[in-house]
């Protein structure tokens, strides 16, 4: 069996020792996952990362963009955005589709922190590409979840009283667009959302909090350090 390795060393000219490496490694690993390569999409795209300008970076790319897709599937938000932002560092600008899907999923990422305004505008970027691409139907399927962003954000804002009225209105629905002056899908799909969807919306709003006070303390901790090394 020939050694990937040696094989990576002999090709054109001599890689560096710590670009080779990595670059063999991951094809090693695409080669034994197979079919099921996409599964370990992170580990060889954290291969193919480390190999730096000795992989193709759209193929390093494409598995980062594999790997946040598989982190979206698990509620791993954070992850999803980190990989994300090195996905579109790595990718051409001439690859608009490929940019386009990865500018979806930090919408995603966004949305389930529920950072919804950095979400809108993430959505919004990837119409944009669409729309360059001349992606009609992308772009149309882009912007309907851009709607239904902006009616779950109403949602999320007046939570106490939308709940209110699906628990207590026979037919929830005209009232709710003529409260808050919902279109037809955003109400339908706040209604499709139930109860413990929409308090999920809650929760999010409290780990933002908590995220905000956890970084004012990092803020002040870091503060009281410098003040008690400068009485010493």
């Amino acid at each position: 069996r020939p050694d990937p390795l040696r094989q990576a060393r002999l090709a054109g000219r001599q890689l560096p020792r710590l670009q080779a490496y990595p670059l063999a490694v991951a094809d090693t690993l695409e080669r034994v996952y197979g079919k099921s390569a996409n599964e370990r999409a992170g580990e060889i795209g954290f291969h193919l990362y480390q190999a730096g300008t000795a992989a193709d970076p759209v193929r390093t790319a494409s598995y980062l963009a594999q790997a946040a897709k598989n982190a979206l599937a698990v509620g791993a938000f954070e992850e999803v955005l980190r990989l994300v932002e090195t996905t579109l560092a790595l990718l051409p600008g001439d690859r608009i589709s490929e940019r386009a899907d990865a500018l979806m999923m930090r919408g995603h990422g966004f949305w389930g922190l529920g950072r919804f305004d950095d979400a809108k505008a993430a959505f919004n970027g990837a119409a944009q590409r669409f729309d360059e691409q001349g992606d009609a139907k992308g772009a149309t399927a882009v912007r309907d979840r851009i709607e239904l962003l902006d009616g779950y954000l109403i949602a999320y804002l007046n939570l106490d009283r939308v709940i209110e009225i699906i628990r207590t209105e026979d037919e929830p629905k005209p009232v709710m667009i003529a409260e808050f002056g919902l279109t037809d899908r955003q109400t339908e799909a706040i209604l499709d959302m139930r109860l413990r969807r929409l308090r999920k919306l809650e929760e999010m709003e409290i780990r933002k909090e908590r995220q905000g006070l956890e970084a004012e303390r990092t803020g002040l901790d870091a503060l009281l350090g410098r003040a008690a090394r400068q009485r010493t």
